[in-house]
Formats: structure tokens, C-alpha cells, sequence
């Protein structure tokens, strides 16, 4: 099912149309030269990170899981073993309980998706028109 809503129309002039242009090239520039500065940023916190796991590869003791020693205290320890959940996790909305350590719920939403149709025709003293179409259609359920 596909509904026509809303046509809009809209004008710019020659002159408009190069300060857009104008302005949306400077903000390209701009988003260029912030992108350098992120990526350095991004890449020296890596290092950083790398560097801390190795290091606490390095200095952590391995323990058995059922043992506690005081000597330990304040010092980066590993363990492994087998997980044990005592407690029921419970949904009071389904009434559902499971012997979990996590629960999650999916939710669906009933839906309409807005579709949007933009065309240009050039007027007769250079500049443009744009004509928008929005169009809704039923998407159904969504899986969230």
C-alpha cells in the first residue's frame, strides 16, 4: 500500500546554488581535515591499549577458582572454571523464569516507513526547482 501525502516545491537561484555549493565545500574541508586528527587519535589509543594488555599479561598470576589467598590482594589475577547460577531470572510481563545469568526480551513495533522523492528541474533563469514527495507505506512488523 503506497500513499502520496505531501508534494512540496521549493526555489533557489543561481546565486544560491553557488553559495551552497560553497558552503557545503568548506564543510567537506573541514570534515576532511577533522577526519586526520580522529584517525591519529584513534590510532594512538590502540597502541595504548595493546601496550596495557600485554603488560598485564605479563604481572598476572593464575589461580585456581575455589582458592583465596590474602597475598594476593591488590596484584591482577586470572582464573578460569565452570559458572554455577543459583537464582531464576524472571519476566513478570511473559511470566517467564529460566536459571540464566542474562535474559533478553525482543520487541516488535507495527511500522510505516516514510520514502522520500526529491527531483530538480531547472528554471528559465538558471536556477532550480526541487519538488519532494513523501510517501508512507505500511512495513509491517519490525523486528527490534
Amino acid at each position: 500500500m503506497l500513499m502520496s501525502d505531501h508534494r512540496e516545491y521549493s526555489h533557489e537561484s543561481w546565486f544560491e546554488h553557488l553559495g551552497t555549493a560553497l558552503k557545503r565545500s568548506i564543510a567537506g574541508i573541514f570534515l576532511v581535515i577533522l577526519s586526520f586528527y580522529l584517525l591519529i587519535w584513534n590510532e594512538e589509543r590502540s597502541v595504548l591499549r595493546h601496550q596495557a594488555i600485554k603488560e598485564g599479561a605479563g604481572v598476572a598470576i593464575s589461580v585456581r577458582p575455589n582458592q583465596v589467598l590474602s597475598e594476593n590482594n591488590g596484584k591482577l589475577v586470572h582464573t578460569s572454571g565452570q559458572l554455577k547460577v543459583f537464582n531464576q531470572l524472571t519476566d513478570p510481563v511473559f511470566n517467564v523464569s529460566v536459571a540464566a545469568i542474562k535474559m533478553s526480551r525482543d520487541v516488535f513495533m507495527y511500522q510505516w516507513v516514510q520514502e522520500i522523492i526529491t527531483r530538480t528541474e531547472t528554471a528559465q533563469d538558471g536556477g532550480e526547482y526541487t519538488i519532494t514527495d513523501y510517501n508512507y507505506k505500511n512495513s509491517g512488523l519490525i523486528n527490534w
